[in-house]
């Protein structure tokens, strides 16, 4: 699938935010006190949207589909 310029300047951007979100929780998640602020459902759910393909193969963005069923 060919994208735009545009539109892989939009993911790049999308990974970079993940990227940054992903190395925030992770001391959190490491942190046996600081486990309680997130139950292991959301942990799992943060992480599902974290490592999902961002785009599925009719070319839609999969991160609002991954948050909409996260819960």
């Amino acid at each position: 699938m060919e994208l735009d310029n545009r539109t892989k300047s939009y993911f790049n951007t999308l990974e970079k935010n993940f990227g940054d979100i992903s190395l925030i929780i992770k001391p959190i998640i490491n942190d046996k006190e600081c486990q309680s602020i997130l139950s292991r459902s959301m942990i799992r759910k943060i992480f599902n949207l974290l490592n999902s393909q961002y785009i599925d193969r009719a070319g839609r963005l999969k991160a609002p589909h991954v948050i909409k069923t996260g819960g």
